[in-house]
């Protein structure tokens, strides 16, 4: 049987969180040296995105002055609405090392997630996606 079109899109933004977590925490376990928590950076200004930032109005300099330069971008393509956005994205990997763990050749390590996505139409501010593994966006300042 061939699972459904909404499955196997859960199935491939799994694996592909999957994947990013996986490659951060085995990078940045390459250059830690004796840290106990490695990080990827972190979200400061999350709350720039309800009040600084207005759909349809700010401009893509907006945004970079809101929320600081992305980590990468990219291309979404919303197929129901034929819609084409550029993307840009932030990320949050935060690796508690001190709490790794290794069972029959199998790493544990707790980590926390989160990635924001920023939309635009053209020049103007379309709308954000959050994703993470914890209950509400952490954010730090720096």
């Amino acid at each position: 049987m061939i699972p459904s079109k909404p499955k196997l899109i859960r199935e491939r933004v799994a694996i592909a969180t999957f994947a990013v977590v996986l490659a951060a925490c085995f990078g940045s376990i390459a250059r830690a040296s004796a840290a106990d928590t490695l990080s990827g950076g972190a979200f400061t200004k999350l709350g720039a995105l309800e009040s600084d930032l207005k759909r349809g109005a700010s401009k893509k300099i907006d945004v970079r002055r809101a929320l600081g330069a992305p980590k990468g971008s990219g291309q979404a393509l919303f197929p129901g609405a034929h819609l084409q956005r550029e993307v840009w994205y932030y990320e949050d990997i935060e690796a508690d090392i001190s709490a790794l763990k290794s069972e029959k050749g199998v790493f544990h390590v707790p980590v926390r997630f989160q990635m924001l996505q920023v939309y635009f139409d053209g020049d103007v501010f379309d709308g954000y996606m959050w994703v993470a593994n914890t209950q509400a966006p952490a954010s730090k300042s720096k």
